[in-house]
């Protein structure tokens, strides 16, 4: 959305911000380019699954099993040339940039350096409730995931392949669409069903 729309690069996702976005929003148009991209994932997991259920995979270990690193005499140093560029265009330069520009007015700028952006952070009643709501989803929500996470990880090794296969397509789905998706779905599901109404507007459907 901010690298891609700008550069006239479309996407899946981007096309259904635009829709949420236009005035007014056009919702049905979003769910028919959401339903698109959940067909074309929900066929390559499909088409995974059946791939990987053909095979069979032992771990083979041992006292003679050696785990010392390899040695490239020759390709090494191309190797460690890679890490260390990918490390610098993906971690160090995007993490200096956004440093600097916290300390400046305008985003890519370097020449009025001041402390108004965290000043307004902490003297901001609505900013530090934000970041007060997100500790709260970060905690909160991180329990309730690593629960259901276990209970499904414990149905998908102990249960019969029936149940297994029943919950695998719907476990990697929703990790393979992105959130803007799932979260027209879930505001559908809401506005959909009378008694789900309340739900509306509140922390609890954010946590969903």
């Amino acid at each position: 959305q901010i690298i891609g729309l700008p550069a006239g690069i479309r996407v899946f996702s981007t096309e259904i911000f635009r829709l949420i976005r236009a005035l007014p929003p056009n919702y049905a148009g979003a769910a028919a380019f959401s339903i698109g991209l959940v067909l074309i994932l929900a066929a390559l997991v499909w088409f995974q699954l059946n791939l990987l259920k053909r095979r069979d995979y032992t771990t083979v270990a041992g006292k003679s099993t050696q785990n010392s690193p390899w040695r490239f005499p020759r390709t090494g140093p191309l190797f460690t040339l890679a890490i260390v560029v990918f490390a610098l265009f993906a971690l160090v330069l995007p993490t200096i940039q956004l440093v600097l520009s916290s300390f400046n007015t305008v985003f890519g700028r370097y020449d009025s350096f001041t402390l108004h952006n965290y000043r307004e952070i902490f003297t901001n009643d609505l900013t530090m409730k934000a970041v007060m709501n997100t500790v709260q989803f970060m905690i909160f929500g991180g329990f309730v995931a690593v629960a259901f996470a276990t209970i499904i990880t414990y149905a998908l090794r102990s249960r019969p392949t029936t149940w297994k296969r029943a919950l695998e397509m719907p476990t990697w789905i929703p990790w393979a669409t992105p959130g803007l998706v799932g979260g027209l779905a879930i505001l559908g599901t809401i506005l959909a069903i009378p008694a789900l109404h309340p739900l509306y507007g509140t922390s609890t459907a954010m946590l969903v």
